[in-house]
């Protein structure tokens, strides 16, 4: 199975088609013969390209400094035994308040994804997970006295069962 995260792609393409729309909106106006026409157009057309390039620049920015600074960490997928399904560890550091830590799914390529494991920060690490078979996942998570929620949901395709790691591990 391919692995790929496709929202970066699809917001990219958007934010790339805003810029574009904006740009042929403002050279296309050159042609109108009515001036107010012409005027309403480029007035739209101009803050349109801004917006899709400050989309593009942010998106860039955001994703690349993330990774450089290591607020976010994603771990390799952990494939099932069929090799159609993946789950992934995705651990956001959000530095003194702490931060979380995600178990997604990922399936048809990477187009489809579900979070079916959510709680504190490295509370669960990729050897606490185990694929039981196609369509069970087993994750094991670790307690934090910080009182923060864990949230744990199967999805339509995988049953999914949480438990609590043994802390001599």
């Amino acid at each position: 199975m391919m692995f790929f995260d496709w929202w970066i792609a699809g917001e990219m393409i958007l934010a790339l088609l805003i810029v574009a729309v904006g740009v042929f909106g403002f050279r296309k106006a050159r042609k109108l013969r009515q001036r107010f026409v012409r005027f309403g157009v480029r007035l739209v057309s101009l803050p349109l390209a801004g917006i899709g390039t400050l989309s593009v620049l942010l998106l860039l920015s955001m994703t690349i400094l993330t990774r450089m600074m290591g607020c976010e960490k994603d771990s390799a997928p952990i494939y099932s035994p069929s090799g159609n399904l993946a789950a992934r560890v995705e651990n956001s550091d959000e530095g003194a308040t702490g931060g979380e830590t995600c178990v997604v799914l990922y399936w048809a390529h990477g187009l489809r994804t579900k979070t079916v494991y959510f709680g504190p920060w490295a509370s669960v690490e990729p050897k606490d997970i185990r694929w039981v078979s196609d369509s069970v996942l087993a994750i094991q998570y670790a307690y934090t006295v910080s009182g923060d929620g864990y949230y744990c949901k199967s999805s339509p395709n995988v049953s999914v069962t949480c438990s609590l790691r043994n802390p001599k591990e």
